[in-house]
């Protein structure tokens, strides 16, 4: 399983590569007609004098060779600062059943002095879900606070990026030393206060890294499909690097391990971005300019406005996009925190079984993931982006159906070890297919509309807008989860898996409903 995750991950980064380097189809023809074929462009290097090209024309080469390692340059930048933060995310999945472990079984600490009781696996239902309520919330203050439309991406991925590597710091210590033990609520605080940072830190650094992608290369499904796959190759990488660490060092290594290996990647990071140039200061928000007697108002007053637009977005279609993504959030995340106990608790993996196999088989959900994500982008450069709406209703549905198998299959079935690889690869295929529909081409393609028609919308604005509504999924995914489970076991955590399948169907008819109304207007 290690093995096919690493030819895959080598496989769509060469992809990605090759992608990247054609997003400038004009500048590519435009020199091939003035200059040949691509076979012919190596004469004027060894003959630079010759009478076929000019100076000119051997500048302008040189201009695009220059232009197209910009761009694989911003592309595998952004790519690495982005999947990087899931070594900040899946560790804590993976420490789910040996931190139940290290607890004792029926743990459980007392509330504020009562009688009242919360168990462990509660508590750690409450943390995931102070990091995504940060980060949910923090999709809509941090940027607004900010002002991100008017800084440079990569300063805010490495600065937030860093404070994420912090966080990591502090739950290690907090779990190492103060949690595991003493079970206390005081205890609980500080590490609950250190996933709130976490959260807070992470919830910038996408619509960052989708503005730098858009800037060089727009609305193209086919780029926006490759880079994607980050969310899954990153989640996928992490959680065997955390299952590895677990079982080579112990569950304090999957935090300690993630936090040096976020400043490490760090330190590289800011080595490379030296290398680019700076991107211009985006200033799409004229209305909110202030000079002495102008009536802008002050700085609370402009972060107000921002926020705002942020948690309504001005554009119909962004609302529309914005419920969809917070289920497919929902589906994505329930997968991402909840698998690995699921299959842990299938497989008894407290009385002998692996980890390592554990992260394995989980990792096939982000290889599903990292097929639908690359399939997707291509299939809308094929269709046009007026087939946006059709495509979410065919992930929402296949998406519903599929999750009414999970007891059965991957609980009831356990033993057919095909059987659960070929549904988590199909539960990431439509599960990736929905949110690089719904989090990338969708909200970048309505923000850069919408500013050629001479909205202040930025692109950053519109991505951040979506993420935070599709984060609202993730926190349900954190907290309801459990409950929904009524304990650890394999099969109430399968039956919680299979509850989401209704609320898929919902956002199917929705969307239907919304082609319906679509199709009447066009009628009429």
């Amino acid at each position: 399983m290690v093995s096919m995750t690493s030819v895959t991950c080598l496989g769509v980064l060469h992809a990605a590569q090759a992608w990247a380097t054609r997003q400038r189809p004009s500048m590519n023809a435009a020199a091939h007609r003035r200059h040949g074929s691509s076979t012919k462009m190596v004469a004027p290097f060894q003959n630079i004098a010759g009478p076929r090209f000019s100076r000119a024309a051997i500048s302008q080469i040189a201009a695009h060779a220059d232009s197209s390692n910009q761009d694989n340059r911003v592309f595998f930048t952004s790519y690495i600062a982005y999947a990087s933060c899931y070594l900040a995310r899946n560790n804590a999945a993976v420490a789910k059943a040996p931190l139940l472990g290290a607890l004792g079984i029926g743990a459980s600490m007392a509330l504020f002095g009562t009688s009242d009781a919360m168990s462990a696996t509660t508590a750690l239902g409450i943390l995931d879900g102070a990091f995504l309520l940060a980060y949910t919330l923090g999709s809509f203050i941090v940027p607004a606070a900010i002002d991100l439309d008017k800084r440079s991406p990569w300063e805010v991925m490495w600065i937030f990026l860093a404070i994420a590597g912090l966080a990591q710091l502090g739950l290690w210590w907090g779990w190492s030393f103060l949690l595991v033990p003493h079970f206390a609520l005081s205890e609980f605080s500080f590490v609950c206060t250190c996933c709130l940072i976490n959260g807070a830190a992470q919830s910038v650094l996408y619509p960052a890294c989708k503005q730098a992608l858009a800037d060089t290369f727009g609305a193209n499904g086919t780029v926006l499909g490759a880079w994607n796959t980050c969310f899954y190759l990153g989640g996928a990488v992490s959680t065997l690097i955390a299952a590895t660490l677990c079982d080579m060092w112990g569950w304090s290594a999957a935090f300690l391990g993630s936090s040096l290996l976020l400043f490490a990647i760090v330190g590289v990071g800011l080595v490379v971005a030296s290398w680019l140039p700076p991107l211009p200061i985006r200033n799409v928000r004229n209305s909110e300019k202030t000079s002495s007697g102008s009536a802008g108002g002050g700085t609370s007053d402009r972060t107000w406005r921002r926020m705002q637009r942020l948690i309504w977005p001005e554009d119909e279609e962004l609302r529309r996009v914005a419920f969809n993504y917070f289920v497919v959030k929902l589906v994505r995340y329930v997968f991402g925190l909840w698998l690995p106990l699921l299959l842990a608790a299938t497989w008894d993996v407290q009385n002998g079984g692996s980890l390592l196999g554990v992260g394995a088989t989980a990792a096939i959900f982000e290889m599903g993931s990292v097929l639908g994500s690359v399939a997707i982008g291509y299939l809308v450069e094929q269709v046009g982006l007026d087939a946006l709406p059709m495509l979410v209703v065919g992930a929402t549905a296949a998406l519903s159906f599929l999750l009414r198998l999970v007891p059965d299959v991957l609980v009831g079935n356990a033993e057919n070890s095909l059987g659960t690889w070929s549904l988590l690869l199909l539960l990431g295929l439509f599960t990736g297919g929905g949110e690089t529909l719904l989090g990338s081409i969708s909200p970048i393609f309505y923000a850069q509309k919408a500013e050629g028609e001479g909205s202040t919308k930025s692109v950053a604005s519109a991505v951040a807008s979506i993420n935070g509504y599709g984060s609202l999924g993730t926190v349900f995914a954190a907290v309801a989860l459990p409950l929904l489970a009524n304990g650890s076991d394999a099969m109430g955590l399968a039956n919680a898996f299979q509850s989401l399948s209704p609320l898929a169907l919902v956002a199917t008819c929705i969307g239907l409903l919304q082609i319906g109304r679509r199709q009447a207007q066009f009628g009429s």
